[in-house]
Formats: structure tokens, C-alpha cells, sequence
């Protein structure tokens, strides 16, 4: 039986580490907490694995010294998930409370050694005093001696974590005044808190599922000493080891529940982010929504979303706009006119000059004229077919790349790029 619900452990686990590694969900510090419990889980089950199999393969408790490293691994592993809880839940008391701020350093470390090290001096001092050993089928508190202290710690702690969350919760909710005003009152009503208060009740929850039980029901059956109760003592015994070794499963139970939580109350804005643009009007009413389509990778992607980003724009333009663009190309077109009418008059006027200058001579003049002007006629024709399609694209770049002139309030109906 506990062994199936170490292997269920594991399990629920592993699930949370690789799915946090695959979707890189631990790059803040509210990603990191349900990583943390899980590498604790791994650690208690793997030395509870060992203590059990241990004891399978030689069917008596090992020597004293092996029965308490076992012990004190298993039960410092366990508060470091119960302190790891009670710690954040009384950062969030003194941040909701009194507006401060406990300073965990990088990765936490701060976070680490006030969790490891209370459990490594109480349980240092209950090997010192012959509070851990063999305890039924598994090594952990003394069986014969000394379990009351073991029982106490757990009780204290697991209260303490419950009694600081949710008097967190309770001033977060407006119920209790804040002790340091207005400025209190503001930062322990905040979202960020909110949901850290929210998490750790989840976690909360789960140790107290875990952890409570355990204690309780392990504690009263080692109080029944009559052989009539031997039923009831074996039901309790096992309930509380189920318990106490599902611990993996309760975590990741409250981490799919945080992880979904999460994506619920931000699902309407990347939802609506991903499926569409949403274009509104001067009053911020919203007019259309236009799907993104087609499934392109690589650079004919970009160019794809550049040209259906585009026809977004045109299509969202009022129509004052599509007027105003339309006269613009208009206007365009007579300049680009006007300008070769020009030229050409210039040309003409240029010719007309030059015949004059030879007017009235002899015919050797009228020839030479003439062939003056053959040659000139030559080259411009050579020029106009060597800069003919130049001039054709110069000539529709000035009418067709108009940038259309809107008014300010305008610019206001055109959706954010």
C-alpha cells in the first residue's frame, strides 16, 4: 500500500517538473514555488522507497545509525514543504499588514535556509535524545518513546501555516482594517498578492491533506493498546499513511488547479489576441473582427501578415478617408499630366529656337541645318529608349505611392499596428 502511493507520488511529480521544463513555466518566483515542493516530494519518496525496500529485502529495521539518517532525511524533506508554505504565508501577512517586504535573495536562497534549517536542529536534537528510529513498518519517530514531541512540531507548524493565510485572505477580502492606512490597505488589496494568497491556499490545502491526518491518525492508534481494537488501530494506521505518502499527488493536484486557474482569468485577452483584430470606433465600440488566416512560416509569412494588415487598415478607413485617398490620386495623376505638357512644351520651344537661328541662309546652311537636327533628333531618340522605362516608372511612382492626408480625429478610428 505505501508503496503504490509513493509510486502515485513520483508520478504527480515528475508530471509538474517535466510539464514546467517543456513550457520553460520557471522563470518567476510563482513558477518556481510548485518546483521546489515537487523536488521535496522526489526526495521524501525516494528515501522512503529505500527505508521500505529495505526493509522487504531483510525483513528487520537496519542498524541505528542507518534508522536515523533515514528518519531525519524523510522528516527534514517533509517540513521543508510545510515551512517552505508557512514562510511565503507570513511574507504575505507582513506585506498585506504593514506594507513590508522579507528579501529571499536570488532563487530564493534565503527562502531555503529558513526552511531546512529549523527541521535539521529539532531533528538533530531528537536523535540526540532517542526520539527517531523504527516507527511500525518504515523508519521515522520512535515508536516506544518520545513521538509526542515529533507530533507537536507538525501540529504547530500546519496551524500556524493556516492561521497566517488565511488572516491574509481576510484583510485582502476589506473584512479587517489594514494597521498602516491607506497605503496598507491599497498594496494588500492587490492583484499580485491576491493570487499569491490564492496559491498558497491551494498548497495549504494540500499539506493539510497530507500531513494533519497523518499525525492525528497515527497518533491514536499507537494510544490503542487493547487487542479488541486491532481492526480500528490497522484502518488508522493505513489511513494515515496513505496520507502521509500522497503528498506528490496533493501538490500536483494544487498545481493543475493554479495552472488552470491562471489561464481562466487570462483567457479572454489572449483569446481575443490570437483570433482576431478588434477594431473600434470613436465611442470605443467595437465594429468588426477580422481572423487571422493561413497557416504560412518563413518570410512569405511576414509578407502575407503585412499585406492582410493592410487591407485591415483600408477596410477599417471611414469614409471620408477612402474620399480623401481617392482625390489624392486624382490630384496625383494631373501634376504627374501637367508635368509632361511642360516638357514638352520646353522641348518645342527649344527646336523652334534652333530653326530660327538659320533662317534665311543658302541651301549649303539649310542642309547643314537639317542634318544638325537629324542628328539631334537621333539622340534624343536614343535616349528616350534607353530612359523610356525609367521615365514610365518614375511617372507611375509619383501617381500610385500617395500617402493619403487624414485629419487628426481620424487617426484615432485606425486600429492600434
Amino acid at each position: 500500500m505505501a508503496l503504490l502511493c509513493i509510486i502515485f507520488t513520483i508520478a504527480g511529480s515528475l508530471y509538474v517538473l517535466i510539464n514546467a521544463i517543456r513550457g520553460g513555466n520557471y522563470q518567476t518566483f510563482s513558477d518556481r514555488l510548485p518546483l521546489y515542493r515537487c523536488v521535496a516530494d522526489l526526495m521524501f519518496a525516494a528515501v522512503h522507497t529505500i527505508d521500505h525496500l529495505v526493509l522487504l529485502g531483510t525483513q528487520e529495521y537496519p542498524s541505528q545509525a542507518v534508522g536515523r539518517l533515514l528518519s531525519s532525511l524523510v522528516l527534514i524533506f517533509v517540513s521543508y514543504q510545510m515551512l517552505v508554505t508557512t514562510v511565503l504565508a507570513v511574507q504575505s501577512f507582513l506585506k498585506v499588514t504593514f506594507d513590508v517586504t522579507l528579501p529571499l535573495g536570488s532563487y530564493e536562497h534565503r527562502l531555503h535556509l529558513l526552511a531546512f534549517f529549523p527541521p535539521l536542529v529539532i531533528f538533530g536534537i531528537g536523535n540526540g535524545v532517542d526520539a527517531l528510529g523504527p516507527f511500525y513498518y518504515f523508519q521515522g519517530l520512535n515508536a516506544n518513546n518520545h513521538q509526542g514531541m515529533i507530533y507537536g512540531w507538525f501540529v504547530v507548524t500546519s496551524y500556524t501555516t493556516i492561521r497566517t493565510v488565511n488572516n491574509v485572505a481576510f484583510q485582502i477580502k476589506g473584512a479587517a482594517p489594514s494597521k498602516n492606512g491607506a497605503k496598507g490597505a491599497a498594496s494588500g488589496k492587490s492583484a499580485s498578492v491576491a493570487r499569491a494568497v490564492n496559491r498558497l491556499h491551494s498548497f495549504m490545502i494540500a499539506a493539510c491533506l497530507q500531513w494533519i491526518p497523518a499525525a492525528l491518525l497515527i497518533g491514536a492508534c499507537t494510544s490503542f493498546e487493547s487487542t479488541s481494537n486491532y481492526g480500528g488501530k490497522i484502518f488508522l494506521q493505513y489511513l494515515g499513511i496513505m496520507g502521509a505518502n500522497l503528498g506528490g499527488v496533493f501538490n500536483s493536484a494544487a498545481y493543475v488547479y493554479n495552472e488552470r486557474a491562471f489561464k481562466r482569468s487570462v483567457g479572454p485577452e489572449k483569446s481575443q489576441d490570437s483570433g482576431g483584430t478588434r477594431s473600434t470606433s470613436k465611442a470605443g465600440a467595437s465594429t468588426k473582427v477580422l481572423p487571422q488566416t493561413g497557416s504560412q512560416t518563413g518570410p512569405m509569412a511576414s509578407v502575407g501578415k503585412k499585406s492582410v494588415k493592410s487591407l485591415r487598415v483600408q477596410l477599417d478607413e471611414p469614409a471620408h478617408i477612402q474620399d480623401d485617398r481617392t482625390q489624392r490620386l486624382k490630384d496625383a495623376r494631373s501634376e504627374a499630366q501637367k508635368d509632361i505638357e511642360a516638357l514638352k512644351a520646353a522641348k518645342n520651344k527649344e527646336f523652334a529656337d534652333y530653326e530660327k537661328q538659320y533662317a534665311g541662309s543658302s541651301d549649303d546652311t539649310v542642309a547643314k541645318a537639317n542634318a544638325s537636327t537629324e542628328e539631334e533628333l537621333k539622340g534624343v531618340n536614343v535616349l528616350y529608349a534607353k530612359n523610356k522605362q525609367q521615365v514610365i516608372e518614375k511617372l507611375l511612382g509619383g501617381i500610385v505611392n500617395v500617402q493619403p492626408k487624414i485629419h487628426p480625429n481620424a487617426k484615432k478610428a485606425r486600429p492600434a499596428a
